[in-house]
């Protein structure tokens, strides 16, 4: 009872000192100690921690750092670890950077690497790091070597002008002599990184008390324990590997994939294409779009506004399309086409760790058209898009299993009605990745005027997609495999659940992640 009473006491003594301060030393071992305002200061637990400040550890000595937003940093043996900027406030977009000028650090991200990552860095002497939503560990050499470890997410690392994106289960090698190389790593490779780097693999607990017991620092605290080790991290094969980490050095991500829009009775005519950073901040508005062929006979391309992306909670972002491009069809007389309002809404953050994304757009246009004497019309459009970083032909053709299961949900368009209603419900797909190289697709109807199951069999699998007809009915679907293994199945569908309508009911975007066996 009385070593509970202290735990408590250190653990409101805590809670103060997050209030006050950007983070808080909650545990350490060994020497450790803090360089602030040019005056080194004994690390002792409880300790507040502000802009500017270094923790300094010597040999197997390390520390570990809670701050508001609930990131937690451990700082391995002989590292000099710094707080070059900390900014996270109701009023202000938040801002972290963090030095590691050498030794060892590793990180679980907490609110600002799910609101802002794109604001979320990681400097040593010769790399930038940012984050996708992120766990990872770096090791910084005096050398000038470097290992970048990626737990969980993704992160974009910027190294002597070259951009390098490692996924989880990666990790990034510089060596003494500037040669960079991406490669898998096991649970078990991980596991001797943290032993020789941070000690041996446990929780971070107090020096003790006057008693001579120690006293578990983490108790009581509304925080996730540190202990990067336990994350699971399996072996990848030299074929994914070639297929999405090998050269690697853009600062981008494309996503490619599909999309619907109001116009009932087609549905391969809408398709999505999406360019971003890799800190998730902008888009590459020149290759960020939504298109529409054939519409009023005329072809329609809007362009993702590159600035600014208003996420709306950490699932969610908003912006508008900055600009269109219309292609005149033959016999067309459209000209000078302007957009006058328009909305782009992912219901998915772009920097989720299952390569895939989805969402909704909508448009109002104003264009002239008329071949004698051009009059001012008007259109508007809406639609679904979902989309994803597509594996490589040649892995999906290495995938084995006959009865290879995915599971998620869809978002459709219902246009039985006047007024296109919005369809949710679960979707799945079995794949097999045997002799006969198919997919089945269910589409599963919770709400609205479509009921029932709307199924699409014998899909046959073309290099990383698939595509087939409606089993009973005048539908269609198409797919395609997304992350670096087939992660994902994401793609498009049209059906007709009620057999008094002869033209396609339902449209929408689907997307299914692969299940464990």
């Amino acid at each position: 009872m009385k070593n509970l009473i202290k735990i408590i006491i250190v653990n409101l003594l805590f809670s103060v000192s997050l209030l006050a301060n950007i983070g808080t030393i909650t545990a350490l071992k060994g020497n450790v100690k803090i360089l602030s305002n040019a005056v080194n200061i004994e690390a002792s637990l409880g300790v507040g921690l502000n802009e500017k400040d270094h923790v300094i550890t010597a040999n197997n000595s390390k520390a570990q750092i809670i701050f508001k937003d609930e990131t937690i940093v451990t700082v391995g043996k002989n590292s000099d670890f710094s707080i070059a900027t900390y900014l996270y406030e109701a009023d202000s977009e938040p801002t972290v950077e963090f030095g590691l000028l050498r030794g060892a650090m590793r990180t679980i991200t907490g609110q600002i690497g799910k609101i802002a990552p794109h604001k979320f860095k990681v400097k040593t002497k010769n790399a930038t790091i940012g984050i996708r939503g992120t766990n990872f560990t770096i090791l910084s050499r005096d050398d000038g070597s470097l290992q970048a470890y990626c737990t969980y997410g993704a992160i974009h690392i910027t190294l002597n002008s070259k951009g390098h994106t490692i996924k989880q289960g990666y990790f990034l090698n510089v060596g003494v002599d500037g040669k960079q190389s991406i490669h898998p790593f096991t649970a078990k490779e991980l596991s001797r990184v943290n032993n020789e780097n941070f000690g041996k693999d446990e929780n971070l607990r107090g020096t003790g008390n006057e008693e001579g017991n120690s006293v578990d620092v983490t108790v009581g605290l509304d925080v996730r324990v540190e202990n990067v080790s336990a994350i699971a991290t399996s072996t990848v094969s030299q074929s994914t590997l070639d297929a999405t980490q090998t050269s690697e050095t853009s600062t981008y991500i494309t996503m490619i994939g599909h999309s619907i829009d109001t116009d009932a009775n087609t549905l391969n005519k809408s398709l999505a294409n999406l360019r971003f950073t890799t800190d998730g901040s902008s888009f590459d508005s020149a290759n960020s779009w939504i298109e529409v062929k054939n519409k009023n006979n005329d072809d329609w391309q809007f362009f993702v506004a590159s600035t600014p992306t208003v996420f709306t909670s950490k699932d969610e972002f908003q912006t508008t399309f900055s600009s269109l491009k219309l292609t005149p069809g033959s016999g067309s007389s459209s000209s000078n086409a302007k957009l006058t309002s328009s909305n782009f809404n992912a219901t998915v953050d772009l920097k989720n760790d299952d390569y895939m994304s989805w969402g909704s757009w909508n448009v109002d246009v104003s264009f002239q058209a008329g071949v004698s004497v051009p009059s001012e019309q008007s259109l508007s459009m809406q639609g679904l898009w979902v989309t994803g970083e597509a594996t490589n032909a040649d892995v999906v053709a290495a995938l084995t299993g006959s009865n290879v299961f995915y599971s998620g949900k869809f978002n459709a368009l219902d246009f039985t009605g006047s007024t296109p209603l919005s369809v949710t419900g679960n979707a799945s797909i079995v794949v097999d990745f045997g002799t006969n190289r198919n997919a089945a697709l269910t589409i599963n109807y919770e709400n609205g005027d479509g009921t029932g199951v709307t199924t699409f069999n014998n899909m046959p699998i073309s290099g990383n997609t698939i595509s087939g007809s409606q089993s009973s009915g005048p539908g269609s679907a198409n797919g395609t495999f997304y992350g670096p293994n087939g992660n994902s199945i994401g793609g498009n569908f049209s059906s007709n659940t009620q057999s008094s309508i002869s033209s396609v009911g339902i449209k929408g975007v689907y997307e299914v992640t692969r299940q464990s066996e």
